[in-house]
């Protein structure tokens, strides 16, 4: 990677990072992978906002029907749109449906994606980003017996990486003639950042939930939450921000949620 393309990586983690203390809980996820007894796989995803983010989704569809290249896309709302991406590649087309939903007090947006065959889907899992960085990892521990493993240690570390971030987009944004931000400033910032990321989640929405589950026909082996052939792994906002974050208040075993199961 190039000087530039550095930069710009170095600045697009910053943005992430500032945008996700603000964004920090203001929804609930649910996440479900399903390994079906017909042989296939399922992942779905529901996000649920609180009622008044219904306007903001208008809003934004409303800016994209502006486009006539994208007013086709969006026709029947954002949670929808995303059902066309899965015919982007005619290739390999894939199943998505997306809807959306309100209730009193909530509204919500979900996804269905139909995965294909669970083998293959196992496979292809193996060779995600997210193995290669041992975030997420499958080990085979019999030909249909998977050991699937969160390990929260090995997110980047965005607290330690901040004043690297910081000084980065100084250099590619900072105003002429007004040279680096001071270093003890910087190192202020980034010292900052973990305790207002909690604080903001615990603000922002301190009832919502981020949950990953995973369905098959047998569950052997987990720490998470079992029940029959579906386990759970559910923390607060709070809670996971404070996995992302790195707080030294947590062991690293604390980090790391697994389960073995055969589909």
């Amino acid at each position: 990677m190039n000087v530039a393309n550095l930069k710009r990586a170095a600045v697009r983690l910053a943005c992430i990072a500032i945008a996700g203390i603000g964004l920090a809980g203001c929804y609930n996820l649910d996440a479900t992978l399903s390994f079906r007894d017909d042989g296939t796989a399922a992942a779905t995803t529901r996000f649920d906002f609180p009622r008044d983010a219904e306007h903001v989704f208008k809003f934004y569809q409303a800016i994209l029907e502006l486009q006539p290249g994208s007013a086709k896309f969006v026709e029947n709302g954002l949670c929808q749109s995303v059902q066309k991406l899965g015919s982007l590649n005619p290739g390999q087309p894939i199943d998505i449906q997306g809807r959306e939903y309100t209730t009193e007090d909530r509204f919500g947006c979900g996804f269905i994606v139909q995965l294909g065959d669970s083998a293959q889907v196992v496979d292809r899992l193996k060779q995600s980003p997210t193995q290669a960085a041992q975030i997420l990892s499958l080990e085979h521990l019999a030909p249909r017996r998977v050991k699937i493993t969160f390990d929260f240690n090995n997110v980047p570390d965005l607290a330690q990486m901040m004043p690297g971030l910081v000084m980065l987009g100084a250099m590619k944004y900072g105003m002429p003639g007004q040279g680096l931000p001071n270093m003890a400033a910087v190192q202020k910032l980034a010292n900052a950042y973990a305790d207002a990321a909690l604080a903001m989640t615990r603000m922002s929405a301190p009832d919502n939930h981020i949950q990953f589950a995973i369905k098959a026909r047998s569950v052997i082996e987990t720490n998470g939450e079992q029940d029959g052939d579906l386990v759970r792994f559910r923390w607060s906002a709070e809670e996971f921000m404070r996995l992302v974050v790195k707080r030294d208040d947590l062991e690293p075993a604390e980090r790391i949620y697994y389960a073995v199961i055969e589909y």
